[in-house]
Parts: structure tokens; sequence; C-alpha cells
């Protein structure tokens, strides 16, 4: 039996989305597969590939053919890239967290296209946005303590502590305006 990996077509008309499926070469387009790989999302702008890497490898390990298609967009998510990758790992030319790390890398650098990595841990751009966000998290924490420790120091010295000179110098000038037109009155009267 040919199996082919290849695109099945859903959504509504004129809003297709795809599914990247292994499928015997004799079936329908939209009919039977054998196993379901990821989804290809063509509507936005930066298309969206979700794709499950290991299983589209074993795939074509075993001998499946993909479509003109398929293959492109599986080049683009990197399923090549990455079968080469772990190609070196079997040579023990690296380890698969080396592969691995190598491999997010990679994704890093791709701007074709948005993956979306779901149901693995393993890949590493998760886990790298995760620590960004922690440390940053944890910095704003740190800063919220320097902060907390400033206001008891201020707290224990307020005599220290100065107040907004631009306060007090705003309120006297009224002061002043308000107290020369009253003797300006006063003299017009005088005067007369």
């Amino acid at each position: 039996m040919p199996v082919r990996i290849r695109l099945q077509r859903h959504g509504r008309r004129k809003r297709p989305f795809y599914w990247i499926v292994v499928a015997n070469s004799r079936a329908p387009r939209d009919g039977r597969f054998i196993e379901k790989l990821g989804v290809y999302d063509p509507n936005t702008e930066i298309p969206i590939i979700e794709i499950d890497h290991e299983k589209a490898i074993e795939w074509l390990k075993k001998g499946a053919q993909p479509s003109e298609t398929a293959e492109h967009i599986m080049r683009r998510a990197g399923v090549y890239h990455l079968m080469f990758l772990l190609r070196g790992v079997e040579k023990g030319v690296h380890t698969r967290e080396e592969a691995f790390k190598k491999f997010s890398e990679w994704l890093k650098t791709q701007k074709k296209f948005r993956p979306l990595v779901v149901e693995k841990e393993k890949y590493v751009p998760e886990k790298v946005e995760a620590t960004v966000i922690v440390e940053e998290a944890e910095a704003s924490v740190e800063s919220a303590e320097q902060v907390d420790e400033m206001q008891e120091v201020a707290q224990e010295f307020p005599n220290e502590v100065q107040e907004e000179p631009s306060s007090e110098p705003s309120e006297a000038p009224k002061e002043q305006e308000s107290q020369e037109p009253q003797a300006s009155e006063e003299g017009e009267g005088k005067q007369e």
C-alpha cells in the first residue's frame, strides 16, 4: 500500500485550512487517512504551521512520500532540518539535547511562518521563552523589594525626606498677586 503525506482541506468556502495527514495514495483527498500529523493555516498574515515533527520523521523513515506542497510545508516547519540533526545523534556527533537546542535556535531565525509547537515540552523555544519570563518576573520582584526597602527607610527618617519645593512657591505668588490688587484699589481710593 503506497502511503503519502499530503494535505486534507477543511474550513469554509474561500477560508480553507489544511490538515497534514498520512493517507493511502488511492484514498480521496478529503477521505480516510491513517494519521494526522498537523495543521496548516494559510489565512493569516504569517501562515500557521503546527506539526508533530517526530511523527513526520517517523513516517518519512518508513517510506511515506510527501506531496510537493506537504514537502514544502514540512521544510519550512523544519522537519527535514530536525531529521538531519537526529541523524547526527544516531551517528554520535552530538547528543539529543544538543540537537534540540540547535533546532530551537534554527526555529527562532525563521520568520516566514509562526510555529506552534504543542503537546511536546522537549522543544526548547518554549522553555527559553518561559525562562525569560521567569527572569523578568524575578527582576520585577527584586525592584519591588528595593522600593519597599526605600519606603521603610523613608518612614524611619521622616525629617530627612524633602518635600516638593514646587508646590510651596506656586502658592506664594498667588497670595502676593491677590494682595497687590487690593493695595492698588486702596491707593486709587485715596487719590480720589
